[in-house]
Protein backbone atom coordinates (compact mmCIF):
# COMPACT_ATOMS: atom_id res chain seq x y z
CA UNK A 1 0.00 0.00 0.00
CA UNK A 2 2.49 2.54 -0.88
CA UNK A 3 -0.32 5.66 -2.93
CA UNK A 4 -2.44 7.99 -1.96
CA UNK A 5 -5.71 7.32 -1.60
CA UNK A 6 -9.42 8.27 -0.35
CA UNK A 7 -11.88 6.02 1.95
CA UNK A 8 -15.75 7.15 1.46
CA UNK A 9 -18.19 6.10 2.98
CA UNK A 10 -22.15 7.06 2.73
CA UNK A 11 -22.85 7.90 -0.85
CA UNK A 12 -24.67 6.40 -3.79
CA UNK A 13 -22.91 5.24 -6.82
CA UNK A 14 -24.38 7.69 -9.33
CA UNK A 15 -23.46 10.68 -6.53
CA UNK A 16 -19.45 9.35 -6.42
CA UNK A 17 -19.46 8.96 -9.99
CA UNK A 18 -20.54 12.33 -10.85
CA UNK A 19 -18.68 14.09 -8.06
CA UNK A 20 -15.06 12.64 -9.41
CA UNK A 21 -16.26 13.58 -12.75
CA UNK A 22 -16.98 17.08 -11.88
CA UNK A 23 -13.79 17.46 -9.62
CA UNK A 24 -11.69 15.84 -12.92
CA UNK A 25 -13.75 18.26 -15.08
CA UNK A 26 -12.58 21.82 -13.20
CA UNK A 27 -8.82 20.41 -13.07
CA UNK A 28 -8.55 18.98 -16.24
CA UNK A 29 -5.34 20.72 -16.86
CA UNK A 30 -3.80 18.22 -13.76
CA UNK A 31 -2.08 15.29 -14.85
CA UNK A 32 -3.57 13.88 -11.68
CA UNK A 33 -6.81 13.78 -12.07
CA UNK A 34 -6.76 12.38 -15.98
CA UNK A 35 -7.31 8.77 -14.64
CA UNK A 36 -9.19 8.40 -10.86
CA UNK A 37 -10.26 5.24 -10.71
CA UNK A 38 -13.06 3.98 -8.25
CA UNK A 39 -13.66 1.04 -6.54
CA UNK A 40 -17.00 0.06 -4.64
CA UNK A 41 -16.23 -2.25 -1.68
CA UNK A 42 -17.99 -5.76 -2.69
CA UNK A 43 -20.14 -5.83 0.75
CA UNK A 44 -21.01 -2.14 1.37
CA UNK A 45 -22.96 -0.49 -1.57
CA UNK A 46 -21.52 2.76 -0.16
CA UNK A 47 -18.30 2.27 0.85
CA UNK A 48 -15.87 3.35 -1.92
CA UNK A 49 -11.83 3.74 -2.42
CA UNK A 50 -10.35 6.43 -4.90
CA UNK A 51 -7.41 5.42 -6.11
CA UNK A 52 -4.96 8.07 -8.56
CA UNK A 53 -2.97 6.60 -11.94
CA UNK A 54 -0.37 9.50 -10.82
CA UNK A 55 -0.18 10.59 -7.76
CA UNK A 56 -1.43 13.99 -6.93
CA UNK A 57 0.28 16.72 -4.49
CA UNK A 58 -1.18 17.70 -1.86
CA UNK A 59 -3.02 19.91 -2.82
CA UNK A 60 -4.77 18.50 -5.23
CA UNK A 61 -5.41 15.65 -2.70
CA UNK A 62 -6.62 18.07 -0.06
CA UNK A 63 -9.30 19.78 -2.59
CA UNK A 64 -10.54 16.65 -3.69
CA UNK A 65 -11.37 15.57 -0.03
CA UNK A 66 -12.53 18.75 0.72
CA UNK A 67 -15.18 18.37 -2.63
CA UNK A 68 -16.35 15.08 -1.49
CA UNK A 69 -18.18 16.97 1.45
CA UNK A 70 -18.66 19.86 -0.16
CA UNK A 71 -19.58 19.53 -4.30
CA UNK A 72 -20.20 22.40 -6.39
CA UNK A 73 -23.76 21.34 -8.18
CA UNK A 74 -25.24 18.51 -6.04
CA UNK A 75 -25.79 17.87 -2.08
CA UNK A 76 -24.71 15.28 -0.43
CA UNK A 77 -25.44 13.91 3.16
CA UNK A 78 -22.21 13.66 5.33
CA UNK A 79 -19.96 11.00 4.12
CA UNK A 80 -17.05 9.97 6.08
CA UNK A 81 -14.16 10.66 4.15
CA UNK A 82 -10.83 9.63 5.06
CA UNK A 83 -7.26 10.18 2.99
CA UNK A 84 -4.45 9.51 3.30
CA UNK A 85 -1.14 10.85 2.09
CA UNK A 86 2.60 9.93 1.99
CA UNK A 87 3.78 12.72 4.38
CA UNK A 88 7.32 13.35 2.90
CA UNK A 89 6.35 16.06 0.62
CA UNK A 90 4.22 18.10 3.16
CA UNK A 91 6.10 20.84 5.23
CA UNK A 92 4.62 22.93 7.65
CA UNK A 93 6.63 25.98 8.30
CA UNK A 94 8.74 24.75 12.03
CA UNK A 95 6.13 21.81 12.61
CA UNK A 96 7.31 18.72 11.16
CA UNK A 97 5.03 16.20 9.81
CA UNK A 98 5.98 12.97 11.92
CA UNK A 99 5.14 9.03 10.30
CA UNK A 100 5.11 8.26 7.09
CA UNK A 101 1.39 9.61 6.30
CA UNK A 102 -1.37 11.61 7.47
CA UNK A 103 -4.79 11.51 7.52
CA UNK A 104 -6.75 14.06 5.47
CA UNK A 105 -10.24 14.87 6.91
CA UNK A 106 -12.71 17.77 7.19
CA UNK A 107 -13.26 18.42 11.07
CA UNK A 108 -16.42 18.95 12.75
CA UNK A 109 -15.53 21.78 14.29
CA UNK A 110 -14.81 23.82 11.77
CA UNK A 111 -17.55 25.65 9.62
CA UNK A 112 -15.37 27.07 6.73
CA UNK A 113 -16.05 25.36 3.43
CA UNK A 114 -11.77 25.84 2.42
CA UNK A 115 -10.42 24.05 5.03
CA UNK A 116 -9.15 20.72 5.59
CA UNK A 117 -7.11 19.08 8.31
CA UNK A 118 -4.61 16.64 8.37
CA UNK A 119 -3.12 14.16 11.64
CA UNK A 120 0.25 12.82 11.45
CA UNK A 121 1.44 9.39 13.09
CA UNK A 122 1.90 11.15 16.11
CA UNK A 123 -1.14 12.56 16.70
CA UNK A 124 -0.15 16.09 15.78
CA UNK A 125 -3.62 17.98 14.11
CA UNK A 126 -2.84 20.95 11.46
CA UNK A 127 -4.84 22.68 9.16
CA UNK A 128 -4.89 23.50 5.88
CA UNK A 129 -6.69 26.58 4.42
CA UNK A 130 -5.91 26.32 0.59
CA UNK A 131 -4.30 29.95 0.70
CA UNK A 132 -0.98 28.06 1.21
CA UNK A 133 -0.85 28.38 5.23
CA UNK A 134 -0.68 24.88 6.85
CA UNK A 135 -0.43 25.66 10.56
CA UNK A 136 -0.97 23.79 13.76
CA UNK A 137 -4.01 23.31 15.40
CA UNK A 138 -4.14 22.34 19.06
CA UNK A 139 -7.72 20.85 20.05
CA UNK A 140 -9.60 17.91 20.40
CA UNK A 141 -9.72 16.53 16.90
CA UNK A 142 -9.94 12.51 15.74
CA UNK A 143 -6.88 10.77 15.99
CA UNK A 144 -4.73 9.23 13.23
CA UNK A 145 -6.12 5.98 12.17
CA UNK A 146 -5.12 4.20 9.36
CA UNK A 147 -7.87 2.92 7.27
CA UNK A 148 -6.23 0.07 5.22
CA UNK A 149 -7.37 -1.46 2.17
CA UNK A 150 -7.25 -4.81 0.03
CA UNK A 151 -7.79 -4.18 -3.68
CA UNK A 152 -9.32 -7.64 -4.05
CA UNK A 153 -12.38 -6.50 -1.33
CA UNK A 154 -13.25 -3.92 -4.12
CA UNK A 155 -14.90 -3.81 -7.25
CA UNK A 156 -13.69 -1.61 -10.06
CA UNK A 157 -16.97 0.47 -10.98
CA UNK A 158 -14.91 3.06 -13.14
CA UNK A 159 -11.66 5.47 -14.55
CA UNK A 160 -12.34 8.77 -14.54
CA UNK A 161 -11.24 11.55 -16.97
CA UNK A 162 -12.28 14.86 -17.49
CA UNK A 163 -14.22 15.11 -20.67
CA UNK A 164 -12.65 17.12 -23.68
CA UNK A 165 -13.39 20.69 -23.26
CA UNK A 166 -16.18 22.06 -25.26
CA UNK A 167 -17.33 18.22 -26.11
CA UNK A 168 -21.17 19.07 -27.29
CA UNK A 169 -23.88 16.35 -28.00
CA UNK A 170 -25.29 16.30 -30.91
CA UNK A 171 -28.51 18.02 -30.02
CA UNK A 172 -26.04 20.81 -28.74
CA UNK A 173 -25.77 19.85 -25.20
CA UNK A 174 -22.79 18.70 -23.35
CA UNK A 175 -22.48 15.00 -22.83
CA UNK A 176 -21.21 13.70 -19.54
CA UNK A 177 -17.42 11.85 -20.24
CA UNK A 178 -19.49 8.16 -20.04
CA UNK A 179 -22.23 8.75 -22.75
CA UNK A 180 -19.99 8.30 -25.63
CA UNK A 181 -22.75 7.25 -27.86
Amino acid sequence: MDENYIIVKGLQEPEAVYLLSDFANQYRDIEAVKNIKLYKKTDDAQSYLILFSEQPDFDIFSFLVNYINYPAKVKVTDPFVRGYFKARSILSGRDKITGNRVMVYLSKNDTKYENVYFTDEAGAHFINDFGGGIKRVNRPEPPFELIPFTLSDYDHVVDISPTYKGFKAPNGRKKPWWKFW
